[in-house]
């Protein structure tokens, strides 16, 4: 599994873009862009979203899980899906089929399971 500094190195160089513009792009201070890079921070959720959308990138991927780089944003209205929605469609997105099928069961055993307590 890839480090997630290693993969936004990656993004920057496949977008063609400067730290100082993924800046710009995310609101994130560059210097903390510099340490995401370096290896010393990892980026919260919120940031972390940030990125990958500047990127156009998938968060997992960019957190260093091997799925696809492509991003797919939701279909529903931004503003009705929280960091974690989106975090959740996106890494369901990426799994193969039967995989995907396996989270759906397990996220559904999850909300039958509170509906009884």
């Amino acid at each position: 599994m890839a480090m997630f500094n290693e993969r936004l190195k990656e993004a920057i160089a496949m977008r063609e873009i400067t730290q100082t513009e993924l800046s710009k792009r995310t609101g994130i201070d560059k210097s903390i862009i510099s340490h995401y890079i370096s290896g010393s921070y990892k980026a919260k959720s919120d940031n972390l979203y940030a990125l990958a959308k500047a990127l156009d990138v998938s968060e997992p991927w960019l957190m260093g899980l091997d799925v696809p780089v492509k991003r797919i944003e939701p279909t529903a209205n931004d503003s009705e899906l929280d960091l974690d929605d989106r975090e959740a469609m996106n890494i369901l997105s990426s799994l193969p089929k039967e995989k995907r099928r396996q989270a759906i069961s397990y996220l559904r055993f999850l909300r039958d399971s509170k509906e009884q307590e």
